[in-house]
């Protein structure tokens, strides 16, 4: 029997130098009985090469005991990770949701709030001629050069101008950017778009009637 068999047979029995003792020595998660074994294939592999047998067969235990000891400390450790701050997410909480959002926080319907997703617009009329220049907000409003919101575009595609936005409305009916009806139309009425009148004296020009694209580069929008 070599030197580590004597030191290292009975490990719990053994205190090295300088060692641990006592508690402190028992306080290793994963460790204990499986040291000790795997000190023992240890000294069992050393003795099978010094007499020339049976080294592979202890080359094959100690690799094994070996992994259950590094399995054992891996588990411990991930036992004591679950009680640190932040490891789990707060009762109630959603998956997936940060903990700590504000209070009253909702969803983006991607969408965004009105008069956010500004960009030109120009709508034609089947009156022909001049297009109607505005602004379109992401959810479908309309603004004017002054900024204010004279209607709505639905999502069938037709325009519900407001019933103060008279110059608007006049342009998409004669395709006029003066909103004044050519001499030919005075006469026999055609080339006209007659838009419906809505609740409130809203002007609804549906979707047949009106073609909507996007705006010019630059674009000067109408007043």
């Amino acid at each position: 029997m070599n030197s580590i068999t004597q030191s290292f047979l009975n490990p719990v029995n053994y205190t090295p130098t300088g060692g641990m003792t006592g508690s402190s020595a028992q306080a290793v998660p994963g460790q204990g009985g499986d040291v000790g074994k795997l000190l023992q294939d240890l000294s069992q592999l050393i003795d099978g090469q010094q007499n020339n047998g049976g080294g592979a067969n202890n080359v094959s235990q100690f690799l094994q005991d070996l992994a259950n000891v590094l399995g054992g400390q891996q588990g411990a450790q991930g036992s004591t990770g679950a009680g640190q701050p932040g490891a789990t997410p707060s009762a109630g909480a959603p998956l997936g949701m940060p903990t700590g959002s504000p209070a009253g926080a909702s969803a983006n319907n991607g969408l965004g709030a009105a008069g956010q997703g500004m960009h030109n617009i120009k709508i034609n009329s089947k009156a022909g001629g001049d297009a109607l220049h505005l602004q379109e907000d992401s959810q479908g409003n309309l603004y004017n050069a002054s900024g204010n919101n004279v209607g709505h575009m639905g999502a069938d595609g037709s325009i519900t101008l407001n019933s103060g936005a008279t110059k608007e409305a006049a342009i998409l009916e004669t395709g006029h950017s003066n909103g004044k009806m050519s001499f030919a139309q005075m006469l026999g009425g055609g080339g006209l778009t007659k838009p419906e009148t809505g609740d409130g004296g809203n002007t609804v020009f549906d979707s047949a009637q009106v073609a909507v694209s996007s705006g010019d580069l630059n674009q000067k929008n109408d007043v």
